[in-house]
């Protein structure tokens, strides 16, 4: 094996390493107990080869530690990065929510203060016109040929109608 073929075996083991590294970091640990088998096995196997296949072998053994080290720390700084990355998320999802809460409670509260203000404008008879201009549009109506209509409005609050479209009781105001 030549010197560039050499390089290019030692590359594909580095990457390889990484990614079993990684798998087995973030998946399945228990294939990291595979790495001493492998060893002892190899090990096994080289008291029965000669002087030249034992010089190799020592070299690839010290090539597999080498690798095998870089491959780790690839997938735990990946892991790390990740890690990372997701705590970012997570801080800046429930910033977001804080704000949003501080928002709507605001809205909220602004809005009991302009309906606890602008009940007080109501008064018995007044028309449909009269309370959109006091309240605004309803949420949603219902309306009944035998007592007349209902509004509704946030909150649990709505306004009765007459038959008449005249206002004849509200709740929750």
């Amino acid at each position: 094996m030549n010197k560039e073929q050499h390089y290019v075996v030692w590359i594909a083991n580095l990457i390889i390493c990484g990614v079993i590294g990684y798998y087995a970091i973030d998946h399945h640990k228990e294939l990291l107990l595979l790495v001493p088998v492998i060893l002892f096995s190899g090990l096994l196997f080289f008291s029965l080869m000669t002087e030249s296949v034992k010089t190799i072998a020592k070299q690839a053994i010290l090539h597999f530690f080498i690798v095998a080290a870089i491959g780790t720390s690839i997938a735990t700084g990946i892991k790390w990065y990740k890690e990372k990355k997701r705590k970012q998320r997570t801080a800046y999802y429930n910033e977001l929510c804080n704000v949003l809460s501080n928002e709507l409670s605001e809205k909220k509260i602004q809005e009991e203060s302009n309906v606890t203000e602008t009940w007080k404008y109501l008064e018995l008879g007044m028309t449909e016109n009269e309370v959109i201009s006091v309240l605004g549009e309803p949420e949603s109506t219902s309306n009944s040929e035998l007592i007349g209509a209902t509004w509704y409005y946030s909150g649990a609050r709505s306004i009765s109608f007459n038959t008449k479209g005249k206002v004849r009781s509200w709740h929750g105001f």
